[in-house]
């Protein structure tokens, strides 16, 4: 079958596959064994990342409506929606204990702090400008990464999870765009696009002097 416009992510919780088509405003429920489709979520605008905050319950993040919606994965029906406070778009999502951080990409410079059992927002965290991509380390760190713009230099930063507070900022070269932060399956090494691929251990002080896959004229993702 053809998905439709954009299948911008997927997400993968026991025997579901959460399939996000972003421009056509749905998500397809897909079972891993068999490959069928077994459910539909619609009724958002502009559909980006999924996250199952536990065994019935997902959140479903949006690029053009300032709520996160709040899936019933039982029913595959929207329960209830998150205000974000004017913020309109929110993109990646990670857990630590109670608590689910989402970054505001699009001309935005914060991360959103949700408790997950009450479905509300309860604080914020500025971070450099468009901050593109969200992980949470072993340790309960949060890294972000944001692209900056002509006026700010890109930026890979650490925030504790527990105090929401700033540990440490990794200044990236200016009119790079840095994206794909990701963690290894251990969790304890980065990786991200910045031109080239770059690796580096969760508890280093300082960015690599070399990158780990150097640029070669390909476009890395």
């Amino acid at each position: 079958m053809k998905l439709g416009d954009v299948a911008q992510s997927m997400t993968i919780r026991g025997e579901k596959g959460y399939v996000v088509v972003n421009n056509s405003g749905v998500v397809y429920v897909i079972d891993t064994r068999t490959f069928r489709v077994t459910g539909l979520i619609e009724g958002v605008v502009s559909p980006r990342y999924l996250h199952p905050v536990n065994d019935t319950t997902a959140y479903l993040t949006d690029l053009y409506d300032p709520h996160i919606a709040v899936i019933d994965t039982r029913s595959n029906r929207i329960r209830g929606r998150i205000a974000t406070n004017g913020h309109r778009s929110t993109e990646q999502l990670v857990q630590w204990g109670d608590e689910v951080f989402v970054n505001c990409w699009s001309y935005d410079r914060k991360l959103l702090v949700i408790d997950a059992r009450r479905d509300l927002m309860i604080d914020s965290i500025e971070v450099g400008w468009q901050p593109s991509s969200l992980v949470v380390d072993r340790r309960g760190k949060l890294w972000t990464l944001s692209e900056g713009d002509g006026r700010e230099s890109p930026e890979l930063r650490r925030i504790d999870a527990a105090t929401r507070r700033t540990e440490r900022i990794y200044p990236l070269p200016a009119g790079i765009r840095p994206r794909q932060l990701a963690l290894n399956g251990t969790r304890d090494t980065l990786y991200f696009v910045a031109r080239d691929v770059w690796r580096m251990r969760i508890d280093d002080e300082s960015l690599p002097a070399a990158p780990f896959l150097p640029y070669a004229g390909t476009l890395y993702y």
